[in-house]
């Protein structure tokens, strides 16, 4: 299967927001998301109008793409991988403890945000998440 990666930041960051609209797992929600943001950084860096993450370090000058990556991970390699860096087993209950859907919130926006940075077209989900 060959996937432009507009299409697929598109599908995974429809998907996100659907099942966010319909209040429905929000573990899927972020990892949908979050990996779209990823790709979707990629995007936007490549096209004429520039990313999220680069606007974030260029107005907030004591930021870093590290702490940046570390806000965005936080969850999201908890969600994923079942192992730290070092190999330790994730206590996932335990980093998961103050997970909720309210953290879905940026990482759907930064995500949308990208895409319409390229000028993709806006699809249903992402106009009904704006509203």
């Amino acid at each position: 299967m060959s996937i432009p990666r507009c299409e697929l930041v598109r599908r995974l960051l429809g998907s996100a927001t659907q099942l966010f609209l319909d209040d429905a797992d929000p573990i899927s929600v972020h990892c949908l998301a979050a990996t779209a943001a990823d790709h979707s950084d990629k995007l936007a860096e490549a096209g004429t109008g520039g990313s999220l993450k680069g606007h974030i370090l260029s107005t907030y000058t004591d930021s870093s793409e590290q702490k940046l990556l570390k806000i965005r991970n936080q969850f999201w390699r908890v969600i994923k991988h079942p192992k730290d860096f070092r190999g330790n087993d994730i206590e996932l209950e335990e980093e998961l403890k103050v997970f909720d859907d309210s953290k879905n919130d940026s990482i759907i926006f930064y995500g949308w945000f990208n895409y319409f940075k390229i000028g993709e077209p806006s699809p249903i989900e992402a106009q009904v998440f704006q509203v």
